[in-house]
């Protein structure tokens, strides 16, 4: 026998009907010894969702129903300027929409009470009024292959944000008692602006053995901000300034073997916390992982493949703080371990 058991409190459901048309044209032209070809086009999305749940006002329980319909134009430009057989230069237009978390918009809570150490229960849920993300990016690249499966590329690009989604803390009364809960909101107006740097190369003229050896490696460096329901700009949530990969690389017969390292810099996760910490930010401190994956192929219809990620079993840490990440440092948080894992998987096609 199965028992079902649904908390009528936290019951939601939303259904979403989409309906999109979309145009695209190719095109092609010579300037001299140049070549410039490319895409443009258009996508009209029409969105209609109804979204139905329970949420609690000073205590009593009502059920909601929430409508919401729009209609987007979402134009695109991609150009391809082809400067001599190895070099390319690239540049991008277009606006896209990411849609909320589906559990994002449950609009009933999770309530606890006080801690010991707390002075206020807390809690999260959702916001069933959330609107979709826009956003209208710019991309400028140039790339250099100097191999077969090498190259050098650059990348400046220039993302125009509205309704960036952060979560926010704010006070709610639930018989009685206050809570702080948390809640995602869409941002004003903001922006996230950086430049990518990419480098490949396969060696060559190495000893057999080592035929299929390779590099990877990638920076990116970001500015970026939005408005909160004050009007202030603050950074993006969750949103690192820079981050690096390394891959070292190692392809031969049927053999793939991938050993990465990744690291991004600190970045904030909220900026209302409750407490008598002073300052309400609360800002992780830089992370990084190493990682590795192998891939053989024994036949082909057969491939065996071993995983791990986090090898070095590193922890990570955030903290309170004011307005700057320096001052968080001072006032510790949360101290949580990483997962390290490990895989074993087989692939069969028939």
């Amino acid at each position: 026998m199965i028992r079902v058991y649904i908390d009528r409190l936290r019951y939601y459901d939303n259904t979403e009907k989409n309906y999109a048309i979309y145009a695209q044209a190719n095109f092609s032209n010579e300037f001299g010894d140049m070549l410039l070809d490319g895409q443009a086009g258009f996508r009209v999305v029409r969105l209609e969702s109804e979204l139905n749940g329970n949420s609690i006002t000073d205590g009593v329980v009502e059920p909601i129903t929430v409508d919401t319909s729009a209609t987007e134009v979402l134009p695109a430009v991609n150009l391809r300027l082809q400067v001599t057989d190895e070099v390319f230069l690239r540049a991008a237009y277009g606006k896209t929409i990411k849609r909320p978390n589906f559990a994002d918009l449950n609009p009933s809570a999770s309530y606890f009470l006080p801690t010991e150490t707390g002075s206020i229960g807390y809690g999260n849920g959702g916001n069933p009024e959330l609107s979709a993300v826009e956003s209208q990016n710019y991309d400028l690249a140039a790339e250099w292959y100097f191999g077969e499966a090498s190259s050098l590329t650059g990348t400046l690009f220039y993302r125009d944000i509205d309704g960036y989604v952060k979560y926010v803390a704010n006070e709610e009364i639930v018989d009685g008692r206050d809570f702080s809960i948390t809640r995602p909101v869409n941002s004003g107006a903001g922006s996230l602006e950086g430049v990518e740097l990419a480098y490949t190369q396969f060696f060559e003229n190495l000893p057999a053995v080592l035929d299929g050896l390779g590099v990877q490696l990638n920076a990116t460096f970001m500015d970026h901000e939005a408005e909160n329901a004050e009007g202030v700009m603050e950074p993006l949530p969750n949103v690192s300034d820079e981050s690096y990969n390394a891959i070292l690389m190692y392809e031969r017969e049927g053999l793939n073997v991938r050993l990465a390292y990744n690291w991004r810099s600190e970045w904030y996760g909220s900026f209302n916390e409750v407490g008598d910490q002073p300052g309400s930010s609360v800002v992780h401190d830089p992370i990084s992982s190493l990682d590795f994956s192998i891939n053989y192929d024994v036949n082909e219809n057969l491939t065996v493949s071993f995983d791990g990620t986090n090898l070095t079993d590193d922890v990570a840490n955030d903290y309170f703080g004011g307005d700057s990440s320096e001052d968080a440092r001072l006032y510790p948080r949360d101290t949580y371990i990483r997962d390290r894992t490990f895989a074993l998987g087989i692939r069969y096609r028939m």
